[in-house]
């Protein structure tokens, strides 16, 4: 995104001043521009004209997708904007709910599967059993961890989660194996 700032154009030009006289100012006007945001490369520019840019480039700190926009062309920006968010989507958390029934039998590190809407599967693992029931529907939060290099998922999918657990101790028959008869 390209900015205009009065702040920004003084820092430039204190700069440039602070250039012509050397020594620990030109560290601390250098520095000040450092803190204001602007990269080496906008500096190696305002070096090289040897005049103040009248926008200046703000480079997202970190790669990845934009997944919200804050502002619009011409905007009035405040330092606390939120201009941009921009996610790492290399790797996803997918919530599923557990009943409590079966919180107990789940443990971060376990193997889950997750089958996008469309069939395909990815297998990840348990990052996080949430310490919480939800007071509503009464299940607790499962965070799982997927890689997802080909960004298959993306925020906001349904799938369905189907996670490695210990067993029940017990006999377990199929419901409809169970044959009534009488009392």
């Amino acid at each position: 995104v390209t900015i205009y700032s009065p702040e920004l154009y003084q820092a430039q030009l204190d700069y440039l001043n602070a250039r012509q006289w050397g020594g620990p100012m030109r560290k601390a006007a250098r520095r000040r521009l450092e803190l204001l945001g602007i990269s080496p490369r906008e500096i190696a520019t305002i070096e090289r004209r040897g005049a103040p840019l009248e926008t200046l480039v703000l480079r997202a700190p970190a790669d990845g997708h934009v997944i919200a926009k804050g502002v619009t062309a011409g905007a009035r920006i405040e330092p606390d904007t939120v201009l941009f968010e921009i996610a790492d989507l290399s790797s996803v958390w997918v919530h599923a709910e557990l009943f409590s029934r079966d919180v107990g039998r789940v443990r971060a590190g376990a193997h889950a599967n997750f089958r996008t809407q469309d069939g395909s599967v990815l297998e990840g693992e348990v990052a996080l059993v949430h310490p919480t029931v939800d007071p509503t529907t009464r299940t607790t939060r499962v965070r799982i961890l997927l890689p997802n290099p080909e960004l298959r998922l993306r925020p906001g999918m349904f799938g369905d989660v189907h996670l490695e657990a210990e067993a029940i101790e017990g006999t377990i028959v199929p419901r409809d194996a169970v044959i009534e008869a009488g009392e």
